[in-house]
């Protein structure tokens, strides 16, 4: 890869595996005696065939191109529990890469991943609380569907600033064996869409207890009517939203599930309610429009001349081949005296 062309300070990596995580980019980072521009610039994302593909930016375009040099085509060293990567790393500048990451400066919300599973939210708290001297103000575990995968948790300290000083002083971190990772995100404030009570048959519960089962909020619904349905949501990462959408039998049921559940102490937890637009049904992006174009314009569009344009030139190499009297292998072409050629 000729990197002296390129001039960009963001470098673009893929495939790695779904186990490896930003502490993982970090460590890299580090043996390349480079440095992370931003921590809010540092993003791991999944694409197409299970592959995960990581963006960040360093601190100049010099460090970019050192990086590239030392990890291109090279094997990842991590392993993860599914089996080692099979394939070769691709690194490369991203040229023109447009920053549209948001850096969420004035949020005091933070995003913790690459915990132990068995890492509890009382032991991520005390963590907090001796490192900043502070208690946060919310703080959630989201387990991963698979069990052995590491987990997320997302944590709202008192003010940006003390977000921030987490942020740096966290980042890191060895929790049982495993460094996390810090970063600024984004609140999560869901409306209650309370305009929509007795129009709508399925109501979302939210901030539920991390081992909560189907089974047991059926249990707690069916004292408010019957019910239809329960799915535990889980995002397109595979962790745990710990939240559940429920269809009722009836919009009454509905809305008294959404009153009578709402801000209710469920094993250490404050459940909340809403109702989604959607009815629990997952947002898709609208499809775009095939262009018609009619038969007309397709055969107005003909070029004369152009290779296979159409049946009549088919046609004719079909006659001119039909002309050649090719008797077997070897033999010769005789032209209308009966003379070899």
């Amino acid at each position: 890869m000729d990197v002296d062309r390129a001039g960009s300070q963001w470098v673009d990596i893929h495939p790695i595996s779904r186990v490896v995580r930003e502490p993982h980019i970090m460590k890299m980072i580090q043996s390349a005696s480079v440095k992370l521009a931003d921590p809010s610039k540092l993003i791991i994302g999944s694409k197409l065939n299970n592959d995960n593909r990581c963006c960040f930016k360093l601190s100049s375009v010099e460090e970019a191109k050192k990086f590239v040099r030392k990890f291109h085509k090279k094997w990842m060293d991590e392993k993860g529990k599914d089996g080692a990567i099979d394939k070769k790393m691709s690194v490369r500048m991203m040229v023109d890469f447009k920053d549209e990451i948001p850096d969420f400066k004035d949020s005091d919300w933070l995003r913790i991943s690459n915990l132990h599973p068995e890492v509890s939210e009382k032991q991520l708290a005390a963590l907090i609380q001796k490192k900043m001297k502070k208690k946060p103000k919310f703080l959630a575990i989201y387990p991963h569907s698979k069990e052995d995968f590491p987990s997320l948790a997302i944590v709202q300290m008192n003010s940006a600033g003390d977000a921030q000083k987490a942020m740096k002083q966290l980042s890191m971190t060895d929790v049982k064996g495993q460094p996390i990772w810090i970063r600024k995100t984004r609140g999560r404030h869901y409306p209650r869409n309370q305009s929509l009570k007795g129009n709508t048959s399925g109501v979302i519960i939210d901030n539920l207890p991390a081992g909560m089962d189907g089974e047991e909020i059926r249990t707690q619904c069916s004292n408010h009517g019957t019910v239809q349905s329960v799915r535990m949501m889980v995002d397109k990462h595979g962790y745990s939203m710990r939240s559940a959408f429920v269809l009722m039998s009836n919009e009454k049921g509905a809305a008294t599930v959404f009153t009578k559940l709402h801000q209710q102490e469920v094993q250490g937890c404050t459940t909340k309610t809403r109702f989604d637009e959607l009815n629990g049904e997952k947002r898709t992006r609208p499809k775009k429009k095939k262009v018609k174009v009619s038969k007309k314009v397709l055969k107005k569009g003909k070029v004369k001349g152009k290779a296979f344009s159409g049946k009549d030139k088919l046609k004719g190499l079909s006659n001119k081949m039909k002309g050649m009297a090719i008797k077997g292998k070897g033999q010769k072409r005789k032209n209308k005296k009966g003379v070899k050629k």
